[in-house]
């Protein structure tokens, strides 16, 4: 493919269901009409995501816990006015431990994956793991397992943990 940096969230979703990951519905929407339709489809509680920059914790491009139609109505017009905003993602509010998978092309070597905690976890503590795809059952453990915030996956102060086989399957 001759495609760049970071790829469009629809592209994304493709790439990775054909690959065989499960993941919650989501919605793109570029106008506010589409808006009232889509937080139908989704239900409520939903998160908004600004499409466009890549960083989106950092310019106030991610609103969660939206409980009705006055709240999206609201939380789309905030992220439509932030620069560089393309349209919103809107997904079924999720609670849990979240994590990042990433996968870049290195030339000569093929496709490197990233694991790690995800959110703003990712960039802050920079621990993830990589390996070249394709990456077997044994080795999509061991990525788990060396992120040094493995203890978090697990479980930790009374947090539930999440399960690992299903993690590393997915």
């Amino acid at each position: 493919s001759d495609k760049t940096g970071a790829l469009p969230p629809a592209l994304v979703v493709r790439l990775l269901e054909a690959a065989g990951f499960t993941l919650p519905t989501q919605i793109e929407i570029f106008t506010e009409n589409e808006l009232s339709t889509a937080c139908t489809n989704i239900g409520f509680p939903l998160v908004m995501k600004i499409i466009g920059p890549l960083h989106k914790t950092d310019v106030g491009g991610v609103i969660p816990g939206i409980n009705d139609t006055f709240a999206a109505v609201a939380a789309w017009q905030k992220l439509m006015h932030i620069p560089g905003a393309e349209g919103v993602l809107l997904q079924p509010m999720i609670e849990g431990t979240e994590v990042i998978l990433g996968a870049s092309r290195e030339d000569g070597f093929g496709h490197l994956i990233m694991f790690g905690l995800g959110g703003i976890y990712a960039e802050a503590l920079k621990d993830v793991s990589f390996s070249l795809a394709p990456v077997t059952a044994y080795e999509s453990r061991e990525m788990i397992r060396k992120i040094q915030g493995f203890e978090v996956l697990q479980g930790f102060r009374g947090q539930p943990g999440l399960d690992l086989d299903i993690l590393a399957d997915n």
